[in-house]
């Protein structure tokens, strides 16, 4: 089973920014609207894939149904240790935003639309390889109660699918700061505000500095016992 990891927050407090110490040679880039990641030297070690050759890194498509059969692809090519969904909320978006749902008058759509969620890459999870981590970028919403949490599209996602509960590890970006200074940082836990989990003693700390692969390299040795 392959290991999921969640990375949610608002825009521009550092989820693609996380990516940054990736290797880009292992890492496969899935992105609804291709934009350029926002860290130095994303432009050159981050290219689009060319099918016809199997060279570059960057799968663009704003189609929900598309990405389980990249993941699959994926999953065969051993070289490749990381699957990187940036702004997955963005697929609600377009999902939601197209000609077809907005015609579409029936609650069947949602179910739809639930299911393809699912699929996407959750329901797959579980026959993918070891080796490999997915990290997903996600977008957060404040609810009623203050908390910042996972962005959803609908009660069917919250209440039936729970895509939160599928990953054992969710991390919340925040930036602190002070003076003239600024930190880009992940909140591991649960603080009263930040929908964030990690499991008891893998990271004692409360923030740690905003680096997916770092935080990869101590789940990799706490899932070991070291």
């Amino acid at each position: 089973m392959a290991r999921a990891i969640l990375v949610e927050g608002r825009s521009g407090t550092g989820k693609s920014t996380a990516w940054r110490n990736i290797p880009a040679e292992q890492a496969i880039v899935i992105t609804p609207n291709g934009k350029r990641l926002p860290f130095q030297g994303a432009v050159s070690k981050y290219t689009p894939f060319d099918p016809a050759t199997g060279k570059g890194n960057v799968i663009t498509t704003p189609n929900l149904n598309d990405i389980a059969g990249y993941i699959k692809g994926i999953n065969s090519a051993a070289h490749i240790k990381f699957v990187l969904i940036d702004d997955f909320s963005h697929y609600f978006s377009a999902r939601i935003m197209s000609k077809s749902f907005i015609a579409d008058t029936g609650f069947a759509k949602w179910n739809k639309f639930g299911a393809d969620v699912f699929g996407a890459f959750l329901e797959l999870l579980p026959s993918l390889r070891e080796d490999l981590t997915v990290v997903v970028n996600h977008h957060t919403t404040q609810d009623a109660l203050g908390r910042y949490t996972f962005k959803s599209s609908g009660k069917l996602l919250e209440s039936t699918i729970d895509p939160v509960s599928y990953f054992t590890y969710v991390f919340h970006t925040d930036v602190l700061r002070k003076d003239t200074t600024v930190e880009y940082m992940f909140i591991t836990n649960d603080d009263g505000v930040h929908e964030a989990k990690t499991p008891m003693g893998c990271f004692p700390d409360l923030y740690v500095p905003n680096d997916i692969f770092e935080c990869i390299k101590v789940i990799e040795k706490y899932e070991k016992g070291e």
